[in-house]
């Protein structure tokens, strides 16, 4: 009987090797996991630039109606906070960073028929890159369709 104990109880628990093989494997799955979530954070930050942007659009379009040109450079986008028109209401309450933390950068139009551009350097914050170090502004995603539509 003492010899069935033994036995029962070497079987009973998992040995070192078989709980190594399971924390490869959850480790393995995890960095998988890790990699496709921080690659569509990545993508959502460029989609809520894109989404921003269009936003800053509508509301100098409406800043145009309103007050019958677009912001100057030293007005820039804080204008779109300031009452403006006969409701004396502002067209936006704030005017938030893009989603790597830095300021839009508002580049006024050369000509009251052509609209201003808004524009981030992406993740980098330099000119140029590609991926999610692309710049966003108004001018490059025209060309692309909008797929909130």
């Amino acid at each position: 009987m003492l010899n069935n104990r033994k036995k029962t109880r070497r079987k009973a628990g998992f040995s070192l090797l078989e709980i190594m093989v399971v924390i490869t494997i959850i480790a393995l799955l995890g960095g998988i996991v890790g990699k496709n979530v921080m690659d569509n954070l990545a993508e959502s930050k460029v989609n809520l630039a894109i989404t921003q942007i269009r936003a800053y659009d509508d509301a100098l379009k409406t800043y145009k109606l309103k007050t019958g040109s677009y912001p100057n450079k030293a007005e820039g986008l804080d204008a779109l906070t300031k009452p403006v028109g006969l409701t004396r209401k502002a067209i936006m309450e704030l005017i938030p960073d893009d989603p790597w933390n830095k300021p839009y950068i508002y580049i006024p139009s050369e000509s009251s028929s052509t609209p201003p551009i808004v524009r981030t350097l992406g993740a980098d914050s330099k000119v140029g890159g590609e991926g999610i170090d692309a710049d966003v502004d108004s001018i490059t995603i025209k060309s692309k369709p909008d797929e909130n539509k």
